[in-house]
């Protein structure tokens, strides 16, 4: 069986649709060998691989009802929509210094309490024994 691009997105839609989750290349490829007659080959798999990174470029399939679980990114956007998305994330986050050095000094001091409260449990366990 040939996979032409018109059929096989519109299978991947249909199964896209039947799902709330987002799915992996994988599990929409094994829906297609098992609902669509697809054979079960690496060449298949490779080639509905090309074609959804296309669909999702084109728009064809929504990018975001796919994900890879298995890749990181490294630099990148993050996979910010567009630049004022980037913005506003970068906004939410960013502190003055002042903030930063009470985020700071309040983390030594958990830090230090969580230290006394492992000496103080030790403690305790030695005089129950």
């Amino acid at each position: 069986m040939k996979m032409k691009y018109k059929d096989i997105i519109s299978y991947v839609n249909k199964i896209l649709s039947e799902y709330t989750m987002r799915l992996t290349l994988r599990q929409v490829y094994y829906r297609l060998v098992a609902n669509y007659k697809l054979p079960n080959t690496r060449s298949n798999y490779n080639c509905l691989s090309a074609q959804l990174v296309r669909a999702r470029e084109d728009g064809d399939v929504d990018e975001d009802r796919i994900e890879d679980r298995t890749r990181g990114f490294l630099g990148g956007d993050g996979g910010y929509r567009s630049p004022d998305r980037f913005a506003e994330s970068y906004n939410l986050y960013k502190m003055d210094e002042e903030k930063f050095k009470q985020l700071t000094d309040l983390s030594r001091q958990i830090a230090s309490l969580q230290a006394q409260y492992a000496a103080v449990k030790n403690a305790m366990k030695k005089i129950a024994w």
